[in-house]
């Protein structure tokens, strides 16, 4: 299984803990932007605050940061991250994950990037 099957695998079982339908494919998203990028579009629909970094997904929601930390299996107390004047949960994502993030900001899945 390569970075992106794995990336798709594990936010669909993420959608599935959280109640929502799975996804056939990754959406397209923006490169280097944390808000609209390919993984945050994905959970979108289920919490409009996630920022994806390699270092981790990042949420307002505290529910659904246990969501993700069960779905991924960690089981730790969550992290509370400071971003400007907020505070937010923070999951690490798993090495694949990151992986992935890090090579769609590179450039090397150039049909996932929305079109301007």
């Amino acid at each position: 299984m390569n970075e992106e099957q794995f990336t798709l695998e594990r936010v669909n079982r993420l959608r599935n803990s959280a109640g929502h339908q799975p996804l056939n494919e990754l959406p397209s998203g923006d490169q280097r932007t944390p808000g609209n990028c390919v993984i945050a579009r994905a959970l979108h629909d289920i919490d409009p605050t996630v920022m994806v970094f390699k270092e981790g997904i990042f949420t307002d929601n505290k529910e659904f940061a246990k969501i993700i930390a069960e779905s991924f299996e960690y089981n730790y107390e969550l992290v509370i991250w400071k971003h400007t004047t907020s505070y937010q949960y923070g999951v690490p994502v798993p090495v694949p994950m990151g992986s992935f993030i890090d090579n769609f900001d590179e450039g090397l899945y150039p049909e996932l990037v929305l079109s301007h």
